[in-house]
Order: structure tokens, then sequence, then C-alpha cells
């Protein structure tokens, strides 16, 4: 792919960045928008169910147009269908990269004061501190001007924190508990099309 993988732009070797491959806020939100449609596909549409089990920024390469692919298949798995609604399936013995299927014990854990962790962490103080914890990448160069004019703003601030919650939703130990893909992509449309209409 013409524009590498994600990672690369997330985070660049300091050898070769040049200082013009940030991505704005908006292209964020769009691969992740493909990436969840994506996902939405294999976990929805296809004949049976696929678990991609290896989801990761090196995964997700991304084309001439800034498109994001899912890419790297070698540890989905194709899950049983589901015949019932009330049926459930396992996915004991799926592998993957250690992150993206929640793991049994969270390194997160040891940080946070006794019976608190990532997910109550953010549900409790990510809306006061959300700017804090923003990429800096989207602070620098062609952002800044930008990103200061909006950081004070309301509409700005909910997206942020809505990204946050999807991804807090999507990496419940328990995958029961875990947002749908569908509404996945529902919520990141909104956002997109609150970040577009502050933008212009």
């Amino acid at each position: 792919m013409p524009n590498g993988s994600l990672d690369k732009w997330l985070h660049p070797d300091q050898e070769t960045y040049n200082g013009q491959n940030n991505l704005s806020l908006v292209c964020r939100v769009n691969i992740a928008i493909d990436v969840a449609r994506a996902l939405d596909y294999l976990h929805h549409d296809c004949h049976q169910p696929i678990v991609h089990c290896d989801l990761k920024p090196s995964n997700v390469l991304l084309d001439s147009n800034m498109t994001a692919h899912v890419g790297d298949f070698g540890l989905a798995r194709i899950l049983p269908q589901l015949t019932k609604p009330n049926q459930s399936s396992s996915s004991v013995g799926i592998k993957g990269t250690i992150g993206y299927a929640a793991p049994g014990k969270r390194p997160t854990d040891n940080l946070f004061e006794t019976s608190l962790n990532l997910h109550k962490y953010a549900r409790t103080s990510l809306p006061d501190h959300v700017m804090e914890i923003v990429d800096p990448m989207l602070l620098r160069n062609d952002n800044v001007i930008t990103m200061r004019q909006l950081v004070n703003a309301t509409r700005l601030k909910e997206c942020l924190i809505s990204m946050v919650k999807i991804g807090v939703e999507c990496s419940i130990e328990s995958s029961r508990d875990r947002m749908d893909m569908t509404k996945v992509v529902r919520e990141l449309f909104k956002i997109r099309d609150v970040l577009e209409r502050n933008h212009n």
C-alpha cells in the first residue's frame, strides 16, 4: 500500500519523520471508520462470522487516498454460524496480539488504586482530562491553528470523549459486553459529522 501501515503514521521513526506525515483528527476518525466497517463486515456480513484476532496499527494499511484496509488474516478464525438467538459461541483458543483480545490480566491495573481499573478510570476522569491525553501529534504543524481554535469548543471535547469511550467499550474484558461493530460504525459517523461541521 502506498502510504504503508497506520503504525508508521502513529509512531514514525525519528530518522524518517519529516513533519509532513501527521494525521489530522478527521483523518484519524476516517481511518477508524474504515477499520470499523471492515470489522463489521467480517463479524456480520460474511457467510460465517470471522474474527481477525490480530488487529493492531501495523495490520491497518493505508492506500493513496488514506483509506484504511485491514490486513494480515493469518490468525483470523471463522466462527460457527449461530442458528438460535440465545445460542452462544466461545472464542476460547483464539490467539492474537496481546492487547487485541482482552487479556485476563490488564497491565494497567497496577497503575491505579485498589478497585479502579482502566475502564472505571476512563468513565470517571475522562471528561475532565480528555485534552491531556490527546496525541501530541495533533497539536503540531498544520494542526496547531485548527486545534488551538477548537481546544475549548464543547463539540471537539465531546468528540474526543466519544472516541475514547468507543475504544474503552470495545476493549471490555467480556466480549459479550463490548460495543457491537455496527453501533461503533454508526457512532464514528456521528463523530465525523460533528467534526466536519465544526471544521467548516
